[in-house]
């Protein structure tokens, strides 16, 4: 039995933080709105802070439960690829075609052929995961339940990128994106060829 693929979120934790320092600022925005005295505003202004600290004050608990549930960013099993983010999706290893890592581009030149000044380089490479059908590809009932025009929007962008999905992980984790794909390359043609 081959050996499965995890790769941890590294930056889960500065998420975690960076969202505990907001609720705390949002909650002591809320109490100052309660309990501080605005002679120059109206009460719909303070209504509207309320409101406005409540929404944000959700928005930090609900990013908190996320990020906590997130552990880990990549996860392989026998049937495929799990790939945690803001939609999850789970990749089956017959619907992937290639993986790999594409270089950066250079600086376009004014004397080539196809120059557009709105032309921007990559700086970094990315790695891709190529599918064969973006209609195989699973998403979290809970997303077909909430925002199905989300997982429609997401299908185009891939057939847009050629049906590739770039796995940005420069900052998730500690492995480097060539010992990532060699690792998810060599888990996929054992999978491939059982």
């Amino acid at each position: 039995m081959p050996e499965e693929i995890i790769l941890r979120n590294d930056m889960r934790p500065v998420g975690i933080a960076l969202c505990g320092f907001g609720l705390f600022g949002t909650i002591g925005f809320l109490l100052f709105s309660i309990f501080g005295s605005y002679p120059a505003q109206s009460n719909g202004e303070i209504y509207l802070a309320r409101i406005l600290a409540t929404l944000g004050i959700i928005a930090f608990l609900w990013k908190m439960i996320t990020l906590n549930a997130q552990k880990y960013f990549l996860e392989t099993s026998d049937d495929g690829i799990r790939i945690n983010g803001t939609v999850t999706k789970y990749i089956p290893w017959e619907n992937i075609k290639d993986i790999f890592i594409e270089q950066p581009t250079p600086e376009p030149q004014e004397d080539d052929e196809d120059y557009s000044p709105f032309m921007k380089p990559r700086l970094a490479p990315i790695m891709y995961l190529q599918i064969h059908n973006a209609e195989k590809i699973f998403f979290e009932s809970k997303v077909y339940k909430f925002s199905p025009r989300k997982v429609d929007n997401y299908i185009e962008k891939l057939a847009a990128l050629d049906n590739r999905i770039p796995l940005d992980m420069e900052l998730m984790t500690a492995n480097t994106q060539e010992e990532i794909c060699e690792m998810l390359r060599t888990r996929w043609e054992i999978a491939v060829g059982e």
